[in-house]
């Protein structure tokens, strides 16, 4: 990408696409930069090695929640990469019904996580499905420093959870699906504009059913605009702006 991004996909498996050299050059084109998102740190590697030829994938450290009771959940590992990116993700909690038994065993995990990242200037996409308040607090106890960049990826909490998250400083990352749904606009409308960025999460969100690829995140930023009533151009230069705050200093 030679020139500056557009636009930023905040959220993305870029290496779980069919073809993930294709969407990389397809970003390329569209001038849309990524954080490319790793649900295992055995993907780390793998994803520099794909991406090199592309900077302006910066490539995230993580380890699901999902996984955090089986052997792919390798904290030794995770501590071994942590000096090669400053960007970490998908970390975080998961709630819902198929994971709330190994809530105990993911909140040990997270903490483990946090406590290893502890003031080395990280950028944390997180994910809270039904344990936002959950993760939240180990925010309030294990990330201390206010500056500290924490994305909650996919939000979906209440509208006091939001002040809340708000108040410890935290962005919002916000994709197609949530926007299509019309019980979600009112706690987006409800964040400061100047802590909302557009993410893909593809490619498991869906884009009049194919996966929704990075460049997609140009249709989440006309459709952030229509809820802010503001023109799609300013909305777009409003959330580079945020965007590029965040993944470039």
């Amino acid at each position: 990408m030679s020139d500056t991004p557009r636009a930023w996909d905040a959220h993305c498996h870029a290496d779980l696409f069919d073809e993930p050299t294709s969407v990389a050059r397809e970003c390329d084109s569209a001038r849309v930069a990524v954080l490319a998102v790793t649900t295992t740190p055995r993907a780390f590697v793998p994803n520099q090695r794909l991406f090199a030829k592309y900077p302006n994938i910066r490539v995230a450290l993580g380890i699901h929640p999902e996984l955090a009771a089986s052997k792919e959940a390798d904290l030794a590992l995770f501590s071994s990469l942590l000096s090669e990116t400053k960007f970490i993700g998908e970390v975080g909690l998961d709630g819902r019904p198929q994971h709330w038994r190994t809530l105990p065993v993911q909140r040990e995990l997270l903490r483990a996580i946090l406590r290893l990242c502890h003031n080395q200037n990280k950028v944390f996409s997180l994910h809270s499905p039904r344990a936002v308040k959950e993760l939240l607090d180990e925010i309030e106890n294990c990330i201390p420093d206010p500056d500290t960049v924490k994305i909650l990826h996919w939000f979906t909490g209440t509208k006091s959870e939001a002040q809340r998250a708000i108040e410890l400083g935290c962005y919002f990352s916000v994709n197609h699906a949530m926007l299509s749904k019309a019980t979600n606009h009112a706690i987006i409308q409800s964040l400061p504009i100047e802590r909302v960025l557009t993410e893909t999460d593809g490619p498991f969100v869906k884009v009049d059913g194919r996966p929704s690829r990075p460049p997609d995140v140009l249709i989440a930023a006309e459709m952030l605009a229509r809820l802010w009533g503001t023109p799609a151009d300013v909305a777009e230069r409003q959330l580079l702006a945020n965007a590029s705050f965040l993944f470039q200093n």
